[in-house]
């Protein structure tokens, strides 16, 4: 008896073996597109200005931003959302399936799948990690950017320590003007050689949040290092500007994983006696700093108190300041040095 092809169950990783993610995005644009380059959004079709753009994350996933008003960002299941109002997430993927006639539900895709690949790419960004130009008009710090810091403990003069933070007026980002609330709180960190990370403390949206063109190896004061004392690496630089009043040697990098720390630099902090790794206490935290003490036995974890860490509300030493003083924090500071 002749039988069909069996139908395969449709998922995202099916139709992905089917068709690369830049395809589908593609079918849907109607057009070529680089990543990280800007063009017209299709999510505002009486703005013919180059205001949307596609990145790459670390993880392979692409990454589409629209920066306008209320401006949209997402993966390709949440764009299509946009374009196909109502769906859900099974509606979606049998869209794809039917758009770019992929014939998986219907057992008419090919038995040997054969998947298009990306060609004239550029390489991964990390998913705060976008854009190659951020500029920044910065304005004079108000009554509410000292309450807000405050929080933390941490005043004026800590603010303007490296890297300093700006209270941003205006914002381009790849030349395109991002749209600022009157009373929005958005602050720059100025690292060296001109690079910012944006910060968006009131964003409802964690994507929202965090802007960046600072290559991810980049290290922050590591040259005011002093290479006979023990270190603290640290990600936030919140909790490297509250480290810092109790603890002279820290130094800072751009986010936790694997491989932010290029081969000279990682050559020079190896000579250190000992560097406590202070990552966040939540799962990425805990596989990164597992990553570097198994990487050499001078990297030690650093210990956090269960009893002072309720995620996602308190997780890290600035979040210790706010909620328990910062006494507590320099209490925590000592035990982990002691314990060495």
């Amino acid at each position: 008896m002749i039988q069909g092809r069996q139908r395969t169950e449709l998922t995202l990783d099916t139709i992905f073996e089917h068709v690369s993610e830049y395809d589908i995005f593609r079918h849907y644009l109607g057009h070529d597109f680089k990543l990280g380059k800007p063009f017209r959004s299709p999510l505002r079709h009486k703005d013919d200005n180059p205001s949307a753009s596609i990145i790459k994350t670390k993880f392979g996933r692409l990454y589409f931003t629209d920066f306008g008003p209320g401006g949209f960002r997402g993966k390709i299941i949440d764009f299509l959302r946009n374009i196909y109002p109502g769906s859900n997430f099974n509606d979606i993927l049998h869209q794809i399936d039917n758009d770019l006639n992929l014939g998986i539900t219907n057992g008419k895709a090919p038995s040997k799948p054969i998947r298009r690949t990306i060609t004239d790419q550029v390489g991964y960004t990390d998913d705060y990690q976008s854009f190659k130009l951020i500029q920044v008009t910065p304005k004079p710090f108000c009554s509410e950017d000292f309450k807000f810091w405050g929080m933390y403990h941490l005043d004026k003069s800590d603010l303007k320590k490296e890297p300093v933070v700006y209270r941003v007026g205006a914002l381009y980002i790849d030349k395109i003007k991002i749209e600022i609330g009157s009373n929005e709180l958005v602050y720059g960190f100025l690292f060296e050689g001109g690079k910012w990370k944006i910060y968006r403390p009131l964003a409802e949206n964690k994507k929202d949040k965090w802007r960046c063109n600072v290559p991810h190896d980049q290290l922050y004061g590591i040259k005011s290092l002093n290479p006979s004392k023990g270190a603290f690496q640290i990600k936030a630089v919140k909790d490297f500007k509250v480290a810092s009043k109790f603890y002279d040697n820290c130094y800072g990098i751009q986010y936790e994983g694997n491989n932010v720390i290029g081969e000279a630099d990682m050559k020079y902090l190896l000579t250190f006696p000992w560097i406590l790794i202070c990552n966040d206490p939540d799962e990425a935290g805990k596989k990164a700093t597992e990553y570097y003490t198994s990487l050499n036995n001078k990297f030690k974890p650093f210990i956090i108190p269960s009893s002072y860490i309720t995620p996602p509300i308190r997780k890290d030493l600035a979040d210790i300041a706010r909620h328990y003083g910062p006494g507590t924090v320099e209490r925590i500071i000592i035990k982990n040095i002691e314990t060495l």
